[in-house]
């Protein structure tokens, strides 16, 4: 169940990147987490740095990357969750 929501997170990931400003793709949706221009996730989530998404927060520093940009296993962050959680 994990890999087919992770395969649907890179699919929207992806048509974010395709319908980015400069690649001459667009798409009209309303995204409810953009509050202001920027992104909000809920505090169950986990905000990927680039580009920004939310992922739900037990997947950060599970052992795979689901954020396209790594930052959900960012050695600095897993540490620092290791000592916050006594491991």
């Amino acid at each position: 169940m994990k890999f087919m929501i992770k395969l649907v997170m890179i699919c929207l990931m992806a048509l974010d990147w395709l319908t980015s400003p400069g690649t001459g793709l667009t798409v009209a949706r309303i995204d409810p987490k953009i509050v202001g221009g920027s992104l909000k996730c809920s505090d169950s989530e986990f905000q990927c740095l680039n580009p920004q998404h939310c992922i739900p927060s037990r997947w950060k520093c599970d052992g795979e990357n689901d954020c396209l940009d790594g930052s959900d296993e960012d050695p600095q962050l897993c540490s620092k969750l290791k000592l916050e959680n006594g491991v």
